[in-house]
């Protein structure tokens, strides 16, 4: 891209002001819902990476981060935003790059690459410019909707990245954040001590749960089904057309890939192995399935534990596996993207309207809760929430989810969406029970609404 073309999309260089202008930054002040991460990381010298899924605010957050450096009194001429789907080859980024850099006469730069892996081997033009020295004073934040190539490729940078952690992961709204960003709540969130009032608020908070189960944390769901109550069906068909279009680009058969988000479905919460889905499916072999969900996972789309080996206090990576979609919204793609259905929001209302499905949903979002817990407050670049999440069977019974962290005591969580639930011996000394409304810390039930908002606690 030349100087002119870049400078179209950075209009603060030659106006500050320009950058309230700004599409996304507009859409979201318009959008009925407050909701923006805040500072994920400091501006340390270096590469970093934030990846995520598509439509959970990446480019937002870039452009609210923008707009605070401004505020800061940062030479508006040392911030750059490329959209990297304009970019060719690794070849055009370098030339871009040191374009900008020569026009902007200055050492210390902000760099925000969005969407960096439309450039094939983008690695190869930073590495250039970073030993020439062009851009050692430099913070680069890379983004991507895939981690099929970005960790890797910033890893093949050594000495090239800064200290401390660099690789950042941005989840869809965790419904604590989808509750503050619709408003609720505000009454009982706003107490220090607001655990000790939640039995009061039960009902509003179970309410929100089947909202959330509906939009979950997409952010191009969430202001629409907020204010409409609905989501149109184009939300869905262009969502689904990034899905297929990145299994494509990974080289994954469209028609193979939705067999096995159908057996996905049909068997949601219920534990699997790949030979189960390879009987069922045009696939070659059970390591065929496990290529195809091990990609759609690197893709933020779905999310899988292993068996919980008390012995090796972590995974049996040889036995039965449960699979869950990364986010509810995405339950609702899957079923979207398989079967005939044209009103898909429709679809998700008769869903819920049964006990048992809600359920199966809501097992879901608290496996999505609890990674979204544990990555944010590990400091590890290699986080894998499956070497500290599992579940556990001996054949007789089952828990959901078993989290073993550090030293620690392994802690069960069973999910359980009723109202009284039985009480059972776990096989663990530290058990948790979510329930729909029972709340008993001593005995170790917890509403799971309650739960959700503040995973941390009960962690």
């Amino acid at each position: 891209m030349k100087l002119d073309e870049i400078a179209e999309i950075n209009p603060w260089w030659k106006d500050k002001e320009s950058i309230n202008n700004d599409d996304k930054i507009k859409a979201a002040q318009n959008s009925g819902i407050r909701w923006d991460r805040g500072q994920i990381f400091t501006y340390d010298k270096g590469i970093f990476s934030l990846r995520g899924p598509r439509q959970t605010g990446k480019t937002t957050w870039i452009k609210f981060r923008i707009r605070e450096l401004l505020s800061r009194g940062i030479d508006p001429r040392s911030i750059l935003y490329l959209s990297c789907d304009k970019i060719s080859d690794f070849k055009e980024l370098a030339n871009s790059l040191s374009e900008f850099k020569e026009w902007a006469k200055q050492d210390e730069l902000f760099i925000f690459l969005d969407e960096i892996s439309f450039v094939e081997e983008w690695q190869r033009g930073l590495k250039y410019l970073v030993d020439k020295g062009d851009l050692k004073k430099s913070t680069i934040i890379v983004t991507g909707s895939s981690s099929l190539d970005i960790t890797k490729s910033v890893e093949r940078l050594p000495g090239r990245t800064g200290t401390g952690k660099r690789h950042f992961l941005f989840y869809p709204m965790t419904f604590r954040e989808y509750v503050e960003a619709r408003g609720q709540l505000q009454d009982l969130l706003i107490k220090k001590d607001w655990i000790g009032d939640c039995q009061l608020y039960i009902k509003e908070i179970n309410g929100l749960v089947i909202d959330y189960c509906k939009s979950g944390g997409i952010s191009s769901a969430v202001p629409v089904f907020t204010h409409d109550k609905n989501i149109p069906t184009y939300i869905y068909d262009t969502y689904a057309a990034w899905i297929t279009g990145d299994l494509a680009k990974a080289e994954k058969r469209e028609n193979l890939s939705r067999q096995i988000i159908h057996k996905i479905i049909e068997s949601y919460v219920s534990s699997l192995n790949w030979t189960n889905i390879a009987k069922v499916t045009a696939a070659e072999s059970h390591s065929t399935i496990a290529d195809y969900v091990d990609t759609m996972e690197k893709l933020f789309f779905l999310q899988y534990v292993y068996t919980y080996a008390a012995h090796k206090k972590g995974a049996g990576f040889a036995r039965n596996k449960k699979i869950y979609f990364a986010d509810p919204f995405l339950f609702f793609l899957g079923i979207f993207m398989t079967r005939n259905i044209e009103r898909p929001f429709e679809f998700c209302n008769e869903f819920l309207l049964s006990k048992e499905n809600q359920g199966k949903l809501i097992e879901g979002i608290v496996l999505n809760s609890i990674v979204a817990e544990l990555n944010r407050r590990t400091q590890r670049d290699d986080f894998d929430y499956k070497n500290y999440v599992f579940f556990w069977s001996d054949g007789t019974g089952e828990v959901d989810f078993v989290v073993s962290m550090d030293e620690k005591e392994p802690i069960g969580i069973e999910v359980k969406w009723r109202n009284k639930p039985q009480l059972k011996r776990y096989p663990f000394k530290r058990s948790l029970i979510l329930t729909e409304k029972e709340y008993n810390p001593e005995k170790g039930f917890i509403p799971v609404g309650v739960f959700l908002l503040d995973p941390g606690r009960w962690i």
